[in-house]
């Protein structure tokens, strides 16, 4: 993740996409079979850690996080693992919760981030495992790609080539709940847009590309927050070369050529609480 210092204790801890999420089925363990594209957006949450000082661990974020959140969670599980009595993790944060966005899990990687560029203590194996532990997206957001190809869980990662392009992400009023999308999602799964996905962009097919680009978990989020659906379609109407929802919603985001194509669709997305264009990094 060496390009998303800002120097040897600051991070820009970046959001990601779903291009593509299908759901393969439902695990013994509770989580779900997942097979997905993602990428890193310009859109992040800027984290700095301070050591020493005072024992304990503590994450300071504005706006605040709720107690137990995934960034404690990494800050404390990485600090015990190595035998560190205290450290402090600040949090500036821009990405908007419960928007599948993975704000959450962007931190929480993050965190792992900078703890092991400043002790490098952990294996590359460890520090995966780790941060599997944490989240099922927090190894992609802690594994330093740009894009990449997830399986199982969320774990197993392939990294990929994607076009250049920009998005705009917009969001509604409504925020939904990953683990209620999840409760309430039910076979028949969608399981076939990101082999296609892939095919198309090891040939250079961009056009096959944009036509794959889905999310399994839209019509059940849209159940939860029917403005998603609304806002995919005013995508596509301002001239998305494909839109979606990313993660378990509530945000949705049209993929452009370039970011003042996503810059001029934005003045169409009335009735938007949060709308960022961003570069697909």
């Amino acid at each position: 993740m060496d390009g998303f210092f800002d120097d040897g204790l600051r991070l820009r801890a970046h959001a990601k996409l779903n291009l593509t999420l299908d759901v393969l089925g439902k695990r013994q363990d509770g989580y779900h079979e997942l097979q997905s594209i993602m990428c890193l957006v310009d859109l992040y949450d800027q984290l700095s850690l301070e050591l020493g000082g005072s024992s304990g661990f503590v994450v300071a974020a504005q706006p605040p996080l709720p107690g137990g959140s995934a960034a404690e969670r990494a800050l404390a599980a990485y600090c015990e693992r190595i035998g560190l009595k205290g450290a402090t993790v600040r949090i500036e944060r821009n990405i908007p919760e419960r928007a599948g966005l993975g704000g959450s899990s962007a931190d929480a990687a993050g965190v792992l981030a900078l703890l092991q560029r400043r002790f490098s203590t952990l294996s590359q194996n460890e520090y995966m495992a780790l941060a599997e532990s944490i989240g099922a997206d927090v190894p992609f957001l802690a594994c330093g790609e740009r894009a990449a190809i997830c399986r199982g869980k969320g774990e197993l990662i392939e990294p990929i080539e994607l076009p250049r392009l920009s998005a705009l992400i917009v969001m509604g009023g409504q925020g939904v709940s990953t683990k209620e999308v999840f409760s309430a999602l039910a076979p028949p799964y969608m399981a076939e847009a990101t082999p296609g996905a892939i095919k198309a962009l090891k040939e250079g097919n961009e056009g096959a590309f944009f036509a794959c680009v889905s999310n399994a978990l839209t019509e059940t989020a849209c159940r939860i927050a029917p403005e998603i659906r609304d806002f995919i379609a005013k995508l596509k109407r301002a001239g998305a070369l494909a839109a979606s929802m990313t993660g378990s919603g509530s945000a949705a985001y049209g993929l452009f050529s370039s970011i003042e194509d996503a810059n001029r669709a934005a003045e169409q997305m009335d009735g938007a609480a949060f709308i960022w264009a961003a570069n697909v990094l």
